[in-house]
């Protein structure tokens, strides 16, 4: 998946040491990172990208990189899957799980999004422990 490529890479760009830290820890690291970082932006052509980003990453590469792999922890945790939401505001990917008894969504990129502009951080453990707790606890 391209968006958890880029992830990878914005971590890498962050965080380039090697680390015991788990993925979970470094998305707040690099999105703590990114926040104070004071470099221009990158302006790239339809996210063309190498392993180099020596500029700034913007607010749409990481919400999409840091998105898509929280998501994808989301997935490995519950079995939940990836789905396409469309409603009178537009569209946006989600994760879905579905049981007989109840169903869950949750919204990685939007969340992500949100805390951009309140600089929030420290909150993907939390995203990631809430889906998977109330996901497994619902499983029951």
């Amino acid at each position: 998946m391209f968006g958890e490529n880029l992830g990878n890479i914005l971590i890498k760009k962050y965080f380039n040491k090697s680390t015991s830290k788990s993925k979970i820890e470094l998305l707040d690291i690099t999105f703590k990172k990114w926040l104070s970082d004071k470099s221009v932006f990158t302006l790239l052509k339809n996210y063309e990208i190498d392993e180099d980003i020596s500029d700034k990453p913007t607010a749409d590469m990481i919400v999409l990189g840091l998105g898509a792999i929280l998501g994808n922890l989301i997935i490995d945790e519950t079995g939940a899957n990836w789905v396409l939401v469309k409603d009178d505001y537009g569209e946006t990917h989600g994760i879905y799980f579905e049981s007989p008894t109840f169903k869950h969504m949750n919204y990685p990129f939007d969340s992500i999004y949100k805390r951009v502009n309140s600089r929030e951080t420290g909150f993907f453990k939390y995203i990631l422990q809430g889906a998977v707790k109330d996901i497994k606890f619902r499983k029951m």
